[in-house]
C-alpha cells in the first residue's frame, strides 16, 4: 500500500471502532535490568562483554579487565582511570592505588602524586577528557545491555 492509503485505512478502522492494540500504541521498553552505570566495575564487566571488550585495549599488555576493575567501586572511574592511564602514558598501576586510596573525587589529586610537572590546569583537562570518555563507554554499554547486544 501506498503512505497515504495506510493512513487512510487506520483512519477509517478508528472511525469503525477498531481498537489499536496496547503493543502498536508505544514503543516496547527495554528488558528490565540493572544499569551499568550503578554497579560496581567487576560486575559491569563481567555483565557486560561488549565493555570490556571496548575497554580492554587502553589497558597495559594483555591484562585481564576483570582484574583491572577489582576494587572500584563505581564503574565511571575505572574507566576514567584506565582512559586516563592511557591518555597521559601513565602507569595504570599506579594510578589505581592512587585513586584506591582517595577516592573518586580525586582523580585529580591521583594524577598529580603520579605526574608530579604535569600543571594542575593540564591534569584537570585530562581528568575531563577521560571521564567524558568514561561516559561514552557507559552509554554504549547501557545502550547494548538494554537491548540484549
Amino acid at each position: 500500500m501506498k503512505p497515504f492509503s495506510v493512513l487512510a485505512a487506520a483512519a477509517l478502522a478508528l472511525s469503525l471502532g477498531a481498537a489499536i492494540p496496547a503493543s502498536a500504541q508505544q514503543p516496547p521498553a527495554p528488558p528490565a535490568s540493572s544499569s551499568i552505570a550503578t554497579m560496581s566495575a567487576p560486575q559491569a564487566i563481567t555483565a557486560n562483554p561488549r565493555l570490556a571488550a571496548r575497554i580492554e585495549p587502553f589497558l597495559p599488555g594483555k591484562a585481564d579487565v576483570t582484574k583491572a576493575a577489582t576494587g572500584f567501586h563505581d564503574v565511571a572511574t575505572f574507566l576514567a582511570t584506565v582512559h586516563l592511564a592511557h591518555n597521559q602514558q601513565l602507569s595504570f598501576q599506579a594510578l589505581k592505588s592512587q585513586v584506591m586510596n582517595g577516592g573518586p573525587a580525586t582523580l585529580v589529586k591521583a594524577v598529580q602524586a603520579v605526574a608530579p610537572k604535569l600543571p594542575p590546569s593540564l591534569a584537570q583537562e585530562a581528568v575531563q577528557m577521560a571521564q567524558h570518555q568514561a561516559e561514552l563507554d557507559l552509554g554504549a554499554a547501557e545502550e547494548a545491555h538494554a537491548f540484549g547486544r
